[in-house]
């Protein structure tokens, strides 16, 4: 397909060479053959409650350590990351607070976590998070937690 000279509206051309950004804001109605007639097949499964009757605060994600199938870890935008055990009777146990360190609210706070792959030998664990520093500035920051031994984590 070729563009004319002049740049169609929604279309951004950068550099100097033949790369185009075409912008769509919506197929149906803009004139494209078949776009009011796009429709959306309904899904063909059922949702049911992954951790029984537990609560979470602003959930952002679910991890598994590698190689573990008996407990599950969800990060909590709030700060925490609670460990759940025993998913035919799960009970929540908080596996870290960072929640008086972090800035909360428009998406910030505790972004995202991640186990070392090989975790069970050397306890590492990395979590990105948003925080307060000196004076009001806010930061965002990736640190490296490790797990002591003994603890039951």
């Amino acid at each position: 397909m070729r563009f004319p000279r002049s740049r169609p509206r929604g279309v951004i051309r950068t550099g100097r060479g033949a790369c185009w950004i075409v912008f769509v804001f919506g197929l149906a109605g803009a004139g494209l053959p078949g776009a009011s007639k796009i429709e959306v097949a309904s899904p063909q499964y059922q949702t049911a409650p992954a951790f029984g009757a537990l609560k979470f605060h602003q959930p952002v994600q679910v991890v598994f350590a590698l190689g573990e199938t008996d407990r599950a870890f969800v990060a909590e935008r709030s700060g925490r990351i609670v460990m759940v055990r025993d998913r035919a009777k799960p009970q929540r146990e908080v596996f870290l607070d960072l929640s008086s360190r972090l800035n909360v609210g428009n998406n910030e706070g505790l972004l995202t976590f991640v186990f070392h792959p090989r975790f069970s030998e050397n306890g590492f664990f990395y979590v990105w998070y948003s925080l307060h520093l000196n004076k009001g500035t806010r930061a965002a920051r990736l640190s490296r937690f490790k797990l002591l031994p003994g603890n039951s984590g």
